[in-house]
């Protein structure tokens, strides 16, 4: 009794644990797919945000080359003056200042919006912009808790360096403007980190009165922040990679992060990198899971189904075998066959030809008999009478033999002598013809018959006899003269 309990539980448990691997592996499977497509997905948003700031910037670059370039700007008269502000009235509200500087780093000239960036800012502003350069250079600018891009572009006269044209970017609006893309899912991330490590962008729920920095060490977890520096300064290519945080409460949870490098004039390099929590990408597979449950329900079901379909396409398929092993031991006896045989459709399009019929056909000629139409080989003066034929053998009923003339593909003629038949050909109705060459035996007969006129008809005395003397015929001109009927001979 205990052995035969042990026994069920046995079963019990191995039953319980086939179905709960049954449920698991297709779910893991599923699992793995989404978080890769979605990786997938996410590297795609990363790459247009990384291209879109890309843009901006050979944006700006054009018109600040452009005036830098240009005469009215370098000597700074009314007209290069008229450059500036046209530049920064295009360009707003994504410019918060446009100006000439020369080489100590003074204004010469200057538009700017004091509403959001005011006078007294802008001197620390400028004072973090590098020292004489040649070459153009995006510089990173964090004052009073706002982060800046400023675009310094040389301005050369005579190749000597005289100044250069500068423009502040708003950070704020260029983050507007080329992340949008990548909002469309709740509790989705995004970080833009300069290659010094310092973290240019935010995300929203980090609050509106911590700094960047600070907003990053709280809003991410140590273990992100320093990945994401290292890719930074260590110029790494695209990657993805996962990490374990707090989410806002207080739970530990995995996220997909995925980071993108973002190339900008000067050598200088930022990295995007967009960072959404699994529970959040999984989302969708919690239909999926109580639909499997009910579909987990149904595989019994199912496989009973199949298994009867399969059994009876298995049956099926065997006898499908036996028709076509048949049907090839047909064919084979036929292609021996002295007697032509011809197998067609409902619509007269041969099936088949035995090797007699091809060579009746082909008479040393290069012409194929199969795949044509039965009809385009009867001469016109018996179609009518063939068609006549062919309909009967669709109905079933079997033709009588008869003489027909058939056009052989170099041009002459053949009569043969058909006797058809309704015939399963490979499963369907059709319709099978022997055939036989009679053009010998009716040149032949023709010949017989004129021979019999001709002695019929002369005036010389003509008699057949067997070996033994014996007379068997006699023509009309031995009656004339002998005197003797034919019946007296």
């Amino acid at each position: 009794m205990r052995r035969t309990a042990f026994l069920y539980c046995t079963l019990g448990l191995a039953a319980l644990t086939g179905l709960a691997a049954l449920f698991y592996l297709p779910y893991s499977n599923v699992r793995e797919r989404t978080i890769a497509h979605f990786n997938s997905e996410q590297l795609l948003l990363a790459q247009q945000t990384s291209g879109s700031i890309r843009a901006t910037f050979a944006m700006y670059e054009r018109g600040l080359r452009h005036m830098a370039a240009h005469p009215s700007v370098i000597h700074l008269d009314s007209a290069g003056r008229s450059m500036l502000r046209n530049f920064f009235t295009i360009h707003s509200p994504g410019l918060l200042f446009t100006g000439r500087l020369d080489n100590d780093g003074n204004i010469l000239f200057k538009i700017s919006d004091p509403d959001t960036l005011p006078d007294t800012a802008l001197p620390r502003t400028l004072a973090a912009l590098p020292g004489k350069s040649g070459a153009p250079a995006v510089t990173d600018i964090l004052v009073n808790g706002r982060v800046m891009s400023a675009f310094s572009y040389p301005v050369l006269e005579r190749n000597t360096l005289i100044g250069s044209v500068v423009c502040l970017i708003s950070f704020k609006h260029l983050v507007e403007n080329v992340t949008f893309p990548s909002k469309e899912v709740s509790q989705r991330r995004i970080w833009i980190v300069d290659q010094d490590g310092m973290v240019l962008n935010r995300p929203k729920s980090s609050g509106p009165d911590v700094s960047p920095a600070e907003t990053a060490q709280s809003s991410v977890s140590a273990g992100l922040l320093k990945v994401m520096e290292e890719m930074a300064q260590s110029n790494q290519e695209t990657g993805a990679f996962t990490i374990r945080e707090k989410s806002p409460d207080n739970r530990n949870g995995l996220s997909h992060v995925v980071f993108v490098p973002v190339e900008l004039p000067g050598n200088t390099r930022w990295s995007v990198a967009i960072a959404t929590p699994e529970q959040q990408i999984l989302t969708l597979m919690k239909q999926f899971r109580n639909n499997w449950l009910l579909v987990s329900g149904l595989v019994m079901t199912v496989l009973l189904g199949l298994t009867y379909m399969l059994a009876r396409a298995m049956l099926e398929v065997n006898e499908e075998r036996k028709r076509t092993r048949h049907e090839d031991q047909l064919v084979k006896l036929m292609d021996f066959t002295p007697i032509g045989i011809v197998v067609y459709d409902r619509e007269g399009n041969l099936l088949y030809a035995n090797n007699t019929a091809k060579i009746l056909w082909r008479q040393n000629s290069a012409g194929a008999i199969n795949h044509i139409n039965i009809f385009d080989m009867v001469h016109p003066d018996y179609r009518q009478f063939a068609r006549e034929r062919f309909r009967d053998v669709m109905r079933g009923i079997a033709s009588e033999p008869a003489v027909i003339k058939v056009l052989l593909p170099g041009g002459g003629e053949k009569d043969i002598e058909i006797c058809s038949t309704p015939f399963v050909f490979s499963g369907h109705r059709c319709g099978v013809s022997v055939i036989q060459d009679v053009s010998s035996r009716l040149k032949a007969e023709e010949e017989q018959r004129l021979l019999a006129t001709a002695i019929a008809n002369t005036n010389d005395s003509i008699l057949i006899t067997d070996r033994r003397g014996t007379i068997e015929y006699v023509n009309p001109a031995f009656s004339r003269i002998t005197g003797y009927s034919r019946a007296e001979a």
